[in-house]
């Protein structure tokens, strides 16, 4: 991913605050996401406001219309048949 200005990879925070500006910037009124993978994360820091040097600005107006997250590590929830499972001993039950 590009971010301008920065050298190497940007944080998740980064991407998510370089999301927030182009939203901004291009005026979208309202749009729909498809976060995959670590892309889920970043469409998740975006909607908190996480900022990269620590803290937490959320943006004024939610534009987000719809959202579709595929294998996106939330909170490191893992899928099986029948559902998800919350954590590591849920797993070995």
């Amino acid at each position: 991913c590009d971010v301008s200005g920065r050298a190497g990879q940007p944080t998740i925070e980064e991407i998510g605050m370089a999301l927030g500006q182009f939203v901004e910037e291009a005026g979208l009124e309202e749009f729909d996401a498809v976060g995959y993978s670590m892309g889920g994360l970043v469409l998740r820091a975006y909607l908190a406001g996480k900022q990269a040097g620590g803290g937490w600005r959320p943006p004024e107006k939610v534009r987000l219309r719809r959202v579709v997250f595929l294998a996106t590590p939330h909170m490191g929830a893992i899928a099986q048949a029948g559902g998800l499972v919350g954590d590591e001993a849920d797993v070995q039950q």
